[in-house]
C-alpha cells in the first residue's frame, strides 16, 4: 500500500513550499519528512504564523484556505498556528496550536515547543538569586533587544522602554537600535 502524503499549505512569509515548511517546523532531516507535500489547492493542513494577526493580506490569504471546503472529501483543512515568538493563538479561527506559551492550556489542542535557545544549556550554573546578581554586577552588558518589526505590538515597545529605565539595554536589530551595528535572528537576514 502506499504511503498517504500529508497535503500542506504554509500562510507566513517563512514557508512558501515543502521543504521551507519542513524548516520551520524542524523535521526537514526526520524520516516522516518524505510523507508531506506542497498543495495551494486543497491541503490537508493549514500552517499559519503569527503574520495573520499582523497583516490584512497574510489574514484574508489564511482565510482563503481555511474555510475551503476540499471537494473530494467534503472537508475542511486543519489550522495549526505556530509562534516562533510569545504570541497566543485564536482558538476560534485554529484548531491546533504550536507555541512557547508556558500557560497555555487547551487539552490536547495546545503544544509546547521546547525552546531550541536552551537546548543544548544542560545545567544551570545559577543556584540563586544572590549568584544571579552577583554574576550580573560583574558583566558589562544588561540585556539586549532585538527585532526588527516597528508595527509589532506596542507592548514590546513598552517593555523596552520598562526595562531601559530600570538599567540600559541594547537595541540591536533595525528597529529602536542604540548600538550602531545591526544584527538580527529569524527571518531578517541581517548579519
Amino acid at each position: 500500500m502506499p504511503e498517504r502524503k500529508i497535503r500542506i499549505y504554509c500562510v507566513t512569509p517563512y514557508a512558501r513550499n515543502v521543504e521551507g515548511a519542513l524548516s520551520l517546523l524542524r523535521i526537514k532531516d526526520t524520516p516522516i519528512a518524505s510523507s508531506f507535500v506542497w498543495d495551494d489547492e486543497n491541503p490537508d493542513y493549514v500552517l499559519a504564523t503569527s503574520c495573520v494577526y499582523d497583516s490584512p493580506s497574510w489574514a484574508s490569504l489564511f482565510l482563503k484556505y481555511a474555510y475551503r471546503r476540499n471537494p473530494e472529501t467534503g472537508k475542511f483543512p486543519i489550522t495549526i498556528f505556530y509562534a516562533g515568538e510569545a504570541v497566543s493563538p485564536d482558538f476560534n479561527i485554529f484548531d491546533y496550536s504550536l507555541s512557547w506559551d508556558w500557560h497555555l492550556s487547551f487539552r490536547d489542542r495546545a503544544a509546547r515547543l521546547r525552546s531550541f535557545l536552551w537546548a543544548g544549556l544542560r545545567d544551570n550554573p545559577i543556584n540563586s538569586v544572590g549568584e544571579a546578581k552577583s554574576l550580573l554586577q560583574g558583566k558589562p552588558g544588561f540585556c539586549n533587544f532585538l527585532y526588527s518589526n516597528g508595527n509589532a505590538n506596542p507592548a514590546r515597545d513598552n517593555l523596552f522602554r520598562a526595562v531601559s529605565e530600570y538599567r540600559r539595554a541594547d537595541s540591536l536589530g533595525p528597529y529602536a537600535n542604540n548600538v550602531g551595528a545591526l544584527i538580527t535572528g529569524g527571518g531578517g537576514g541581517l548579519v
